[in-house]
This record gives structure tokens, C-alpha cells and sequence, in this order.
């Protein structure tokens, strides 16, 4: 099983959940999903590749809201799973070409790690 936190400002029904993840994740078996507390939500996969590719390609957004997904290890409980990282895509616009070197992304890279912590 899975738990997801949805980083928004409105409230979303396991309807709309559903409908983004069904056409986004592209599953190959049908995935079942519970509201645990406002915007935190249990996915449990039928299958084990639905999830692999759920998790290799994300972050993943519902209707402008950002999704921490996270393996619920059985041991906690849901409330203990820590939803404090999350994966995020960078895009920088506009670096001259000259900065393009590899030393220099790992850089802008480190700097976004820590400007979101």
C-alpha cells in the first residue's frame, strides 16, 4: 500500500483522485483509493508495476496540487509516515551557455535542495 499527501488548497474527492491518476499513471489493473484525512490518501495497487511506474515517474500534480507519494510500511501508522520530502522537476530558463557545465548544474541543483528545505 501507498499513502499520498496532497499539497493543496482545496479539498479533492477520491473522484477527481481517481480520474487524474487513471489517465496519468496509464494502469494496467485498477487501483483502489481511500481518503484517510482531508487531502491525505491510501493507494493500494493490484499490482506491483502499476506502482514501480507510478513512483519512477514522478512528481506528479491533481488540479494544481503537488502529490508526496510515499510507501506506507505497514509498521506505522499513517499519521507517523513523514511527508517532509518529495520529489521535484527544476527547469532553469534563460542560463547562458557558458554555465552549462556539469560542476555548475550540480551547483544550481544543490542550492534548490536547500532553498526547499
Amino acid at each position: 500500500m501507498e499513502v499520498s499527501d496532497l499539497i493543496a488548497r482545496t479539498k479533492n474527492s477520491i473522484a477527481t483522485i481517481l480520474e487524474v491518476v487513471n489517465r496519468a499513471w496509464r494502469l494496467a489493473f485498477q487501483i483502489q483509493v481511500s481518503c484517510l484525512n482531508n487531502n491525505t490518501f491510501m493507494f493500494h495497487f493490484q499490482h506491483k508495476v502499476d506502482m514501480a511506474n507510478a513512483y519512477r515517474r514522478r512528481p506528479w500534480s491533481i488540479r494544481g496540487g503537488h502529490l508526496v507519494l510515499k510507501q506506507w510500511l505497514l509498521a506505522l501508522t499513517w499519521q507517523e509516515i513523514p511527508f517532509i520530502t518529495s520529489t521535484m522537476w527544476v527547469q532553469v530558463h534563460g542560463l547562458p551557455e557558458l554555465w552549462k557545465s556539469l560542476d555548475n548544474l550540480r551547483k544550481l541543483g544543490e542550492k534548490a535542495e536547500k532553498s526547499s528545505r
